[in-house]
């Protein structure tokens, strides 16, 4: 390069170096000379900047021309695979962490390197060999920090209850401590009590008064690094709405959504089955337990709603789901939403919501669905301790679910189909149905089967709609076996 280009690139700002380095008229090393008088936020700014455009030129084979700092990055063509050695090659080059998850939430490289600068400061600055670097805390704080943490489960103080004593009424007219995120309870085993029971107890109007703790992502995983492996938990999601959730074990992420009003009761046999070797959270829908409604209960209102509430959990994405019933539908708008976010799928007795795009709604009857489940249950094999289990695995809050029915049975029953969506996609997916599914035709299953391009399908002779309640021992072994060929890593 001359030493007229010199003078005259130096004399230019930080966007207008960048874009040399995007037309290719000067390489990241000769950039990163160049933009070292700028102010110090801007300069490792525009350093990431470059790196990250360098790396997606090499990993999508395009030209660096090509790449505007502003567009949507996922615009210019990554699929999973791709996107996955993308963010894997920024990690090893600035010994990050990232995950795919910030692609999402910053999806211009401008947006990510301010992210990645702000949430890796000390990483980008040891990267770019800044001596001049000192951590903002010293090893004695960390460890009086450490220290509290693990402590905080155990130590919830009088003090703290004091300090945050209003008191804010939520579902069954329980009271909690006002708090964005809440623990309400943890173990170093599985409660079985706890999970069995809880929400009954909460039908019963026994749960008066909720004991909580302020607890935050970083809390959790230090609970976790001391061995707690049960976790009983209110999110407030970006939206400010409070989600209820059992978090099991540790490990790759299995996010299990059930049918309509049924809570972690239902699936208790995977919980305690998966969190041997994964991390498993049993997500309660809108108004199920102690869960806020939602105003929108659109598909994509919905989809949203729990990926945003899962970005406040230190979980690891992508996600594997197992979707039930109701759960299934939503499991696919999700996978279809956020495709870079969804490792697998597992469909039980799911429903394409065909039949609404092309006749009249029928209005959704619960006494009818109910009836048939319990019909379902009594020709099973102790059935009555079943029947007792979905009693207890049931709690809606009654304004929440009217709205739901109202919602299907009128405005939004043409919206809820999801047959257009099969193809679209990607995650494997197995689909398992019960050969006497008295509530959803098991066709429904068969036509997801032949929609889903990397599919795989299972039926269980005999077993009904709640065959992860019925049949659990069957079922969890072939999604074991699912998951043994499919989760990576």
């Amino acid at each position: 390069m001359s030493e007229k280009q010199k003078v005259g690139i130096g004399m230019l700002s930080k966007e207008e170096i960048f874009k040399k380095v995007q037309a290719g008229e000067i390489t990241s090393d000769e950039a990163y000379r160049l933009i070292s008088e700028l102010p110090e936020g801007e300069k490792m700014v525009c350093n990431v900047e470059a790196v990250l455009t360098e790396k997606m030129a090499d990993t999508l084979k395009i030209s660096i021309s090509k790449i505007d700092a502003d567009q949507d990055m996922r615009e210019y063509g990554f699929d999973s695979v791709t996107l996955a050695e993308y963010i894997k090659i920024i990690n090893d080059k600035f010994h990050t962490d990232m995950n795919a998850l910030a692609i999402f939430e910053c999806p211009s490289i401008r947006e990510l390197a301010q992210w990645i600068c702000k949430e890796y400061e000390k990483e980008v600055r040891e990267y770019f060999g800044d001596d001049n670097y000192q951590e903002a805390v010293s090893e004695e704080v960390q460890e009086q920090k450490l220290k509290k943490e693990e402590e905080i489960f155990d130590d919830a103080s009088e003090t703290g209850k004091e300090k945050n004593a209003a008191c804010e009424k939520i579902n069954f007219n329980v009271c909690l401590m006002t708090q964005p995120l809440y623990l309400l309870y943890a173990s170093k085993t599985i409660d079985e009590d706890h999970l069995m029971n809880f929400w009954y107890r909460l039908k019963q109007k026994e749960v008066k008064e909720a004991e909580v703790s302020n607890i935050s992502a970083k809390q959790l995983e230090t609970m976790q690094e001391a061995g707690y492996r049960y976790f009983h938990l209110l999110v407030k999601n970006p939206q400010g709405y409070k989600v209820e959730m059992i978090v099991a074990g540790v490990g790759r992420t299995i996010l299990m959504l059930g049918g309509a009003g049924t809570t972690a009761t239902f699936g208790f046999q995977q919980i305690k089955e998966f969190s041997k070797e994964y991390q498993v959270i049993a997500f309660h829908l809108p108004g199920c337990g102690l869960s806020d409604g939602i105003a929108d209960l659109s598909l994509p209102s919905t989809g949203h709603h729990i990926i945003s509430t899962m970005q406040q959990l230190p979980v690891k994405f992508p996600l594997n789901i197992i979707g039930s019933s109701w759960g299934a539908v939503l499991a696919v708008k999700i996978a279809s939403m956020y495709p870079e976010l969804v490792e697998t799928l597992v469909l039980v007795a799911g429903n394409t919501n065909r039949e609404l795009e092309y006749s009249e709604a029928k209005n959704v009857d619960m006494t009818d669905v109910h009836k048939a489940l319990y019909g379902e249950l009594s020709t099973v094999e102790n059935g009555k301790d079943y029947v007792e289990i979905y009693d207890h695995s049931e709690c809606v809050e009654p304004i929440s679910f009217s709205a739901y029915i109202r919602y299907v049975n009128n405005e939004g029953s043409r919206q809820l189909t999801i047959l257009h969506l099969l193809s679209e996609i990607k995650a494997p997916t197995l689909v398992v149905v019960g050969t006497e599914d008295k509530v959803t035709n098991i066709n429904e299953s068969r036509i997801i089967y032949s929609r889903i391009e990397d599919s795989e399908y299972y039926e269980i002779e005999g077993a009904g709609h709640m065959l992860v309640l019925t049949h659990a021992d069957q079922f969890n072994a072939r999604v074991r076996e699912y998951y043994s060929d499919h989760i990576k890593g």
